[in-house]
């Protein structure tokens, strides 16, 4: 995703094709020379400029978390969000003539008499050599040569990252005597083109073409770098191999349920709003379907490859499942096939319908109950009686 900028009687043109990073948010700069935005590297969400005539990309703002929006007045002066794994988000302002930042608002004040987790960044590589980032979350109350159950998070897109944002998630996990473990897998941003997308690959219209090349890099191949960090953080010393768990929504959802019909390694799982479970259904019934040329004899050789509904035999993992009722992006009914088709098998699993929710839950009530079912399950499973 590049900025770009387009003359009212020219032709678009890229300011950022030689900056491989996914920029967002663009916004003139007060005299129209140069071009603001945001941009996602290595975990972290920083704002950019650029000279709208072309030059080097400069780093304006650079706080190790994520700046999640901003606003430029016509002085120079520029007021942002920001979060940071111990802070939510806060308001913020630069002053371009002494490039310091100064804190606004203090929203979050009562968290300071809370004991919160601050994540440690850890690098490895994968099966071909190709570097991994990721960070692990230590339980409160960690003590050395113990070691404790872990859960692996893993994100949806898959085009997006984990990083240095505020996680209640991790943390709730964190506070319950968890390792909370988040990888971001190749198929993820913030390292570049060719991180995110196989070679050869630009997009996913030409779906039964292109989409197998994305799903062997984005689901096979991030599958195989999210087992070698597993294993990483277990030969830390401070992980109970016998206890782990591993959760995620959307294209999260599919590598856990990926992950656990072609592992036993994980003795719990949480599917949440889960892609990829019947790739038919999803290609003709979500609500991004778009025409694509569809090669009808492929259909049956993809989803039997690709399709969770045609492992399910090779699960063995407790599962909970949960989608929001309105989510077509997703489909709730292949939620139900998959929930069936795991009782047919006698794999321990629950299916939780959100009403009202799409893919993203609004109301106060189902957030809270997802996460006293997330814990739950957990603690049952992972035999957890911290």
């Amino acid at each position: 995703m590049h900025v770009c900028v387009t003359p009212i009687d020219g032709e678009t043109r890229s300011l950022t094709s030689e900056f491989d990073y996914r920029s967002f948010q663009p916004q003139w700069s007060p005299d129209g020379e140069s071009v603001y935005f945001l941009a996602e590297k290595e975990g972290n969400v920083s704002l950019y400029t650029i000279p709208v005539e072309g030059g080097e990309v400069k780093r304006i703002i650079n706080a190790e978390g994520y700046v999640e929006c901003y606003d430029v007045s016509k002085d120079g002066t520029i007021v942002y969000v920001a979060s940071n794994p111990t802070n939510p988000s806060d308001l913020w302002i630069y002053d371009s003539l002494t490039n310091d930042s100064v804190q606004l608002s203090h929203l979050n004040e009562r968290l300071q008499n809370m004991e919160l987790v601050h994540p440690t960044c850890f690098w490895y590589e994968s099966f071909d050599g190709l570097p991994i980032q990721g960070w692990y979350y230590l339980p409160i109350g960690y003590e050395d040569g113990e070691k404790y159950p872990l859960i692996l998070k893993i994100h949806g897109g898959p085009t997006m990252m984990w990083g240095n944002d505020f996680d209640l998630e991790a943390q709730l996990l964190a506070t319950k005597g968890y390792v909370v473990a988040k990888i971001n897998p190749r198929g993820s941003t913030g390292y570049g083109n060719a991180f995110a997308l196989p070679e050869g690959v630009s997009s996913g219209e030409k779906f039964y073409s292109e989409f197998d090349l994305l799903l062997e890099w984005g689901l096979e191949k991030a599958y195989e770098d999210l087992m070698l960090g597993i294993d990483y953080l277990i030969e830390e010393g401070f992980v109970d191999k016998e206890r782990m768990g591993v959760m995620g929504r959307s294209w999260g959802g599919y590598l856990t349920l990926w992950a656990i019909s072609h592992t036993d390694r994980f003795k719990a799982a949480v599917a949440e709003r889960a892609i990829g479970i019947n790739w038919q259904t999803i290609v003709l019934a979500c609500d991004t379907a778009v025409p694509v040329e569809i090669p009808w004899e492929e259909i049956d050789r993809f989803n039997k490859k690709y399709s969770v509904i045609f492992h399910v035999d090779q699960i063995k993992t407790p599962v909970l499942i949960t989608v929001g009722v309105k989510d077509f992006h997703v489909t709730p009914w292949t939620h139900l096939e998959l929930f069936s088709a795991l009782q047919c098998e006698g794999v321990p699993t629950e299916l939780v319908f959100y009403p009202r929710e799409k893919h993203s839950y609004r109301e106060a009530g189902h957030k809270v109950d997802r996460m006293n079912r997330i814990v739950d399950w957990f603690d049952h499973y992972l035999e957890n009686q911290n």
